[in-house]
């Protein structure tokens, strides 16, 4: 039986077109929670708070948020507007 978080991990690639938001790779993919699961835990299967990032732009994300939290919210706010994300479609 698949997971509910596995099935989230699924629909957010699918959302963004099994791609990268930020280089457009198509492989090595990864679903990136934009509000940290640590922070909104009950947001961690929300489509709304998801994003489709490879393997490099993920690890590029968390350092981004670790050191400068305002540039991180600013790269997803642009990311969120070249991309209609989630269910709110």
């Amino acid at each position: 039986m698949i997971s509910e978080y596995r099935l989230w991990r699924r629909e957010i690639k699918r959302l963004f077109h099994k791609q990268c938001a930020i280089c457009k790779v198509t492989s090595k993919l990864h679903a990136h929670h934009i509000v940290p699961k640590v922070v909104a835990p009950e947001r961690i299967l929300d489509l709304n708070n998801g994003i489709c990032v490879c393997q490099n732009c993920h690890k590029e994300l968390h350092a981004l948020l670790k050191k400068d939290q305002s540039a991180y919210i600013s790269k997803i706010d642009f990311l969120k507007g070249e991309y209609c994300v989630g269910v709110a479609c």
